[in-house]
């Protein structure tokens, strides 16, 4: 391009193009995903049309050309922001979580109110916004205000499940949460949320496990660490049996491993940790 490269005229328009593979040459610039991009592909396809690109569909290949005779380099960042907002006008209403990112967003989801009589059971319209963290409905925050505020959220681990359903000539999307609280949605085609949020459940707690063995792993390297995460826990041991002999053994207050002065065997503090983990957690 002759004023900024593709990259640097998306990375002005707010695209990560670290998501990207972007590859320029003399007849054509191709974009393509590193990964799936979820919701994140929407306000990209914006973007690079804004540059006089297409998407061109072909399975696993699919990517963005945008030809050279046809790109566009003059358009205003502003301009082509305020398209990106249409599509997405809840983005900077509220903050995302540290690591957390959108992946789906689906607008026209109203909520449902079952207990009610059937004049009151719908209830405001908005979108229905599912991050790799939480589940979000973001609603205008009054009748003729351009705001949205976050009505509803919760963390993925907290959902105990998530159904379908239907309300006259709408689809139901139902959320019951682990605490008992349900929380209900109408639209047509709500129900082909269920797959992509029970898969965004399962992902999550996947890494919340991950992420607690990486810190039990962490936090028991040594015995002075093993000790501390047992006072946190109300647990006080100055010995324990050896796991081979069953030898009584004094805890010592330092180091990596100790060997049974009895059998030789050498233990490690993961080894005692993880046998009174279930104590102090």
């Amino acid at each position: 391009m002759t004023d900024q490269s593709i990259g640097e005229r998306l990375t002005a328009l707010g695209i990560d193009i670290s998501l990207l593979d972007i590859s320029e040459s003399e007849e054509v610039t191709m974009i393509t995903p590193k990964k799936f991009l979820g919701s994140n592909w929407a306000s990209i396809d914006v973007a690079v049309q804004s540059l006089g690109g297409l998407w061109i569909k072909k399975g696993r290949s699919s990517h963005w050309e945008i030809l050279r005779q046809r790109q566009e380099t003059n358009r205003p960042v502003e301009q082509v922001r305020s398209e990106m907002n249409k599509a997405f006008p809840w983005a900077g209403s509220f903050a995302l979580q540290k690591a957390e990112t959108t992946l789906r967003s689906v607008d026209g989801c109203k909520q449902f109110f079952g207990e009610k009589k059937f004049s009151e059971k719908v209830g405001r319209s908005g979108f229905l916004i599912l991050t790799n963290q939480r589940l979000i409905f973001a609603a205008k925050m009054g009748f003729l205000s351009k705001n949205y505020g976050v009505i509803y959220a919760t963390s993925l681990e907290g959902i105990m499940s998530v159904s379908s359903g239907k309300f006259a000539f709408n689809d139901k999307l139902a959320v019951l949460e682990k605490g008992g609280q349900l929380k209900e949605w109408v639209k047509v085609g709500i129900n082909t949320l269920v797959a992509p949020i029970n898969e965004a459940i399962l992902k999550r707690r996947e890494e919340l496990e991950a992420e607690k063995r990486k810190e039990r792993v962490q936090i028991v390297l040594d015995f002075t660490s093993l000790k501390e995460v047992m006072e946190k826990g109300g647990l006080v041991m100055t010995t324990f049996k050896c796991p081979n002999c069953n030898a009584q053994l004094r805890l010592p207050e330092r180091g990596k491993v100790m060997v049974c002065e009895y059998c030789g065997t050498p233990i490690k503090p993961v080894d005692i940790f993880e046998k009174i983990r279930a104590l102090i957690e």
